[in-house]
Order: structure tokens, then sequence, then C-alpha cells
């Protein structure tokens, strides 16, 4: 049987108190090389102390590689116990096969001692002429050293050294806590109790919360593992999988990670994603030229590869919606699950001829062949439209914008284009 878990302990013994009460810690470690639950359990190794032994955190805990987790123990020998030397350990198990594959704890010792007999106790009456002796002792001395209030002065935002001294000149006490949090720099107050402004008496002691530095968390070693392991081990740890792409690779590495960033070891905040190259197998991008673009979605996709970047570009042999190229070319060989990026025809319109047309009749006009006015050049905007930019008939993307010319002093000569010359829309 594999050794799954390092067991130890902090000491040997369990010293009890006067109460018959004690408490130990005992540290697990993974050692196994791979995440794994497991539960502590105490065993007795005298059967008439197995009620007197209890574990303060919860027994079931999910091991991370190299992780570690400690379970504090605790004793308690009830009044009237025999005196003896009893012992005990903790082993941790493997949920998964718990009567076989689990690890034992060091063997830890503690004694019930004999009670001692009780001290005999005093004459009645002195308890209660001592009560009126301290009762009256303290009415003076509450009167003669009666502290005065002081007003708290307003601590936050400041580092918690400032937020001392400004504390102690008002003659007032703190306590500070640490907290983590994402909106303040390490070391400064984030609240405080009684708040700025509060009226107490001299010496009391104001509660502070102060911003904790980010948890840093060691990237473990991904390398040869499947993703869904990777996931696993990373959400126990509080991190992340990042942007997981693929790179040819020998049959034996298929669908294991080759490499990560950040590495093995670097010492990251919580939540940081790490990025996995996964070994993958090549295919060939599929001749998808001519098909309309739901139908090459779908053959990219029979291929084990995923749509890209789709741009929308002119041409006249085509309808539109079809693919006219890819980007990686069509039989070229990639690893499966990369993107295939697509040149898609644009749907074109001619440019309608609004010569003649009042401004308001070639607004409607351009509505109509789904275009947009662009600008009115000249200044005479009440007479009829004299030409567009583009010209009449000259083929352009839908939603693309057409320009107005009026007389006017503004007003120029078009330059002669092109019949077969498009004009693209770029929103």
């Amino acid at each position: 049987m594999a050794q799954l878990w390092d067991v130890t302990a902090a000491s040997d013994t369990v010293h009890l108190d006067s109460k018959g009460e004690g408490q130990i810690s005992f540290t697990a470690s993974n050692v196994c090389g791979h995440a794994v639950r497991g539960r502590a359990q105490l065993v007795a190794l005298d059967t008439a102390t197995k009620a007197w032994l209890s574990l303060a955190v919860e027994p079931e805990y999910d091991f991370p590689v190299r992780g570690t987790r400690q379970f504090a123990v605790k004793v308690t020998a009830p009044a009237g116990s025999k005196a003896n030397k009893y012992t005990f350990r903790l082993d941790v198990a493997n949920l998964q096969n718990p009567q076989e594959d689990y690890t034992q704890g060091p063997t830890i010792a503690f004694e019930v001692k004999k009670e001692e007999p009780k001290a005999k106790k005093p004459p009645y009456w002195i308890i209660p002429v001592a009560a009126v002796v301290l009762i009256a002792l303290g009415g003076v001395l509450y009167f003669a050293l009666r502290p005065s209030k002081v007003t708290v002065p307003d601590v936050t935002h400041k580092p918690i050294d400032d937020a001392k001294q400004a504390l102690a000149q008002a003659k007032l006490q703190e306590a500070d806590t640490e907290q983590t949090t994402t909106g303040s720099p390490a070391g400064q107050v984030i609240s405080q109790q009684p708040n700025a402004g509060t009226s107490v008496e001299k010496g009391a002691t104001i509660a502070l919360v102060v911003a904790a530095a980010p948890t840093r968390i060691t990237v473990p070693n991904m390398l040869g593992h499947s993703v869904p392991d990777a996931n696993t081990t990373l959400t126990l740890l509080r991190l992340k999988v990042g942007t997981v792409t693929s790179r040819f690779a020998d049959p034996d590495s298929v669908d294991k990670i080759l490499n990560q960033q950040p590495k093995d070891g670097d010492q990251v905040p919580a939540d940081t994603p790490v990025d996995l190259v996964v070994g993958s197998v090549s295919v060939r991008v599929p001749n998808v030229v001519g098909q309309p673009y739901p139908e090459a979605v779908a053959m990219l996709q029979r291929q084990r590869l995923s749509p890209g970047k789709v741009t929308n570009s002119p041409g006249a042999a085509m309808r539109p919606g079809v693919v006219l190229s890819t980007r990686p070319d069509a039989g070229q060989a990639v690893a499966t699950g990369s993107s295939v990026d697509m040149f898609v025809q644009e749907e074109t319109v001619p440019v309608p001829n609004l010569t003649n047309q009042s401004v308001s009749q070639a607004v409607i006009s351009l509505q109509s062949a789904k275009l947009k006015l662009g600008e009115v050049r000249g200044k005479m905007t009440w007479l009829n439209v004299i030409g567009s930019a583009p010209r009449a008939g000259v083929r352009v993307a839908v939603g693309s914008e057409v320009d107005l010319i009026v007389p006017g002093p503004t007003s120029y000569r078009l330059e002669p284009l092109a019949a077969s010359r498009i004009y693209l829309h770029r929103p």
C-alpha cells in the first residue's frame, strides 16, 4: 500500500488542565503526487477514551498536490476518570477506499492525574464582609480616578502606524485585525469602531480593520496532466484555467498539457488564470470557398475546428453571404480546435439616380435603396440635386453613405469613375 500522507504532531504528549481538558495539532501533507480527498479519523488505543476525543475542524478535506491540512484534536477527560496514562492517534484515509488506503499518525499520550483534595472553605462570614469592603473601596477609587471623555478621531484611509499615533495622542488604545481587500493598499485602515466623532472615555479601545496584502499562491506543475485534472487542481488552490491552445504533439502527448504560464513554482495572487498548451493531432482545413457561411461553419466543426474572425469583403462573382477565402488556406494542416478566419461576400447595391430630385426626395430614394445620406455639398439646398458621390450606378455596400450635390459656391464637378468600381461602407 503506497503512502498517501505524511502525518505529524506538534508533540508526543497532551497536557490536561485542571478541568481535564487539553488540545494538540496534527499536520497531514499530501505526498501521493495527485489531488485526493481524505478524512481524518481518531483512533483511541484505550477503549475507555473513545468518547474523550473530538476534532475541532471538519474531518474531510480536498488535498491538492503537495497540499497540507492541520487537524486540531481536543481531549476531555470527564470528572472522576480513573487516574492512568492513555494513548491515541490520528489516521488520514482516502475517502474512495478508507478501509485500505490510509496513513497512521504518531501515537500521542496523555495522563489523567489523581484529584487533589479540595481546600477547606473559609468561614461563611468572611465573604459578605469582604464584598462590602471591596464595594466601598471600588466606589472610592471610581470617583477618585473616574476618566474624562474624549472624541474618537477619524483614522480611516490612513496607514496603520499613523492611525496608532493619532489614537495614542487622543489617549485611546487600538486593536487591529487584517482583512483581504481589493480596494485599499496593504496596511491601510479600512474601517473603525466606534466611528469618528463618537465620545468615549480615555483609554477606550478602538477596533480597526486593516487591509491585508493579497494572498500569494504557488502555481502547481500541470505538465503531463489533462485539462480536466488541471481545472480540478487549480480550483482547489483558488486559481483557474486561462487560455487553452493546441500544439502538434506525438501520440503519447495528445490531450496532455505541454506547457503552462505562469510556470510551476511561481507565486501569484488568488484567481490568477493559468494558460495551458495542450498536445493535439493535426487536421486539414476543409475547402469552404463558395459555401454559405452557416454551411462553412458546420464543415469546420465536423473537422474539430472552430470559426474565427469574419471579415466582409467585396466581390462580383459570388452572391452575398458566401465565403470568398479562409485563413489558414484550405488544405493546410492545423491543430484540432484551431480557429479559421473567413472572408465573406458583402451585399452591394447600386447608387440610384438622384438628379433633379429635391433633397428630401433624394433622402427617401437613398433609404429605399438601403443607403444613408452623407453630406449635402453646396449652399443652395432649396434647389434640386445635380449629382451624387459616389455617382449613380456605382455599386456600394449596403448601409453606405452617399453625398448629395446641389448648386452653390462649394459644388464641384464629379471625377469620372469606372462603372465597375465598388465603394465599401466602413462604419
